[in-house]
């Protein structure tokens, strides 16, 4: 249930930065387009992202983990390769939605952890 909900707030954090950022379109009906390509992307980070960062290893550690953001756009222009109803016109307009999505993702997570209250995290 968690997951379902979780998939249903990033669906509409991706239409919501569809709308807002320029180079990201979703064709209609907008909002199956916003869940096919969150599940397409969410598939893919459980099973290529993992790939991707075992490969990359040494340039991330000599990035110091700023390489990530490089896997994580190359992941959303995958994920974007497979939907239909979903167009990124440039890498530069990825990494942008990339990083936004990340940080959607990362308030989404924060914010049902608060509510929830499997807050963990204790500070000294």
């Amino acid at each position: 249930m968690n997951f379902l909900f979780k998939l249903i707030l990033t669906a509409l954090s991706v239409f919501a930065l569809s709308k807002v950022l320029p180079g990201i379109e979703l064709g209609e009906p907008k909002i199956k387009a916003a869940l096919l390509f969150t599940l397409v992307f969410a598939i893919m980070n459980v099973t290529i992202k993992p790939i991707l960062k075992l490969l990359t290893l040494p340039i991330t550690c000599l990035t110091l983990g700023i390489f990530l953001l490089v896997i994580n756009t190359a992941v959303v222009m995958f994920a974007d390769y497979f939907v239909a109803n979903f167009k990124i016109d440039t890498w530069q307009h990825a990494f942008f939605f990339s990083v936004s999505m990340s940080l959607a993702s990362s308030a989404i997570e924060f914010l049902l952890k608060q509510e929830s209250g499997d807050d963990k995290s204790e500070f000294i």
